[in-house]
């Protein structure tokens, strides 16, 4: 199936690229979407930096299949160069081409499997009833600081 692409993220105040990645669906989004809380520290900071501007997203090639892209996902970011080897601007982590995670359907059919028979034992032995979905509550916050009505209240003479 030819569902895949390579895309491209670059900085907004001078369009070096900063991050080059394979996807496929919503993927090249999920970046913008992380922003300044992104999980790799060098993308996050160029999100700070660009304080609220939009990355700007770059479809280098659409239609390929995941080993075409993974291929081409390599060769770019070979020849523009990662910023932690201090061989170029990327942001990268790796040198690319690693498949996405994928289970077969065996290997998920034995999960399912496995979760079913959990969830009949827990059934029979009268632990899997079912609760209806509650809001979460946030516990009462302090108005002193953590720990200062109780340090207060243990200080006090009864």
């Amino acid at each position: 199936m030819s569902e895949y692409y390579v895309y491209q993220l670059a900085r907004p105040w001078n369009g070096v690229p900063c991050y080059i990645g394979k996807g496929r669906g919503k993927r090249a989004k999920c970046h913008a979407v992380l922003g300044v809380n992104h999980y790799n520290d060098h993308l996050a900071s160029i999100y700070r930096k660009a304080n609220g501007a939009p990355v700007p997203v770059t479809y280098i090639a659409a239609g390929l299949t995941e080993d075409e892209a993974l291929a081409l996902e390599v060769e770019l970011i070979a020849a523009i160069g990662r910023a932690d080897l201090k061989r170029g601007p990327l942001a990268n982590w790796t040198d690319g081409g690693e498949r996405s995670p994928a289970m077969s359907d065996q290997a998920r059919a034995k999960i399912v499997a496995a979760n079913s028979r959990r969830w009949e034992a827990a059934r029979s032995a009268g632990l899997a009833e079912t609760v209806p979905h509650r809001r979460r509550v946030a516990p009462k916050r302090d108005p002193y600081g953590p720990g200062k009505i109780r340090a207060f209240r243990r200080n006090q003479a009864p």
